[in-house]
């Protein structure tokens, strides 16, 4: 098990439920917010899935190098413009949390 120090970053774990006739808009939603967020500076990855066992739930799994690469992405036009899209849909559940990662290894799984 080796560790690297230099891989400290923030995830943020986000769940969305949404009215199932919401599903589709919120995908598509999703993917654009998730797409211009992988293009920002501080951004390491952006992952927007659509749960199989509830078609209304979405997970996102984001990574950043800093709380200011993700307030910038927050405070930018284009979050702004799909938060506002997504706020006029039937959200019924979300939550967010931030995980402070401060070291990564490998983890050796059989081939």
């Amino acid at each position: 098990m080796q560790s690297d120090d230099s891989a400290r970053s923030l995830l943020i774990r986000t769940t969305y439920r949404v009215h199932p006739e919401d599903a589709d808009t919120f995908k598509d939603i999703a993917e654009r917010m998730a797409k211009d967020a992988r293009l920002r500076e501080g951004n390491t990855f952006l992952l927007a899935a659509q749960d199989i066992s509830n078609p209304g739930t979405f997970h996102l799994t984001e990574g950043w190098k800093s709380q200011r690469a993700i307030d910038e992405h927050l405070a930018s036009e284009g979050f702004q413009g799909v938060l506002a899209e997504a706020q006029r849909l039937r959200i019924e559940y979300r939550s967010a949390t931030v995980f402070e990662v401060v070291h990564s290894y490998e983890l050796g799984l059989p081939a």
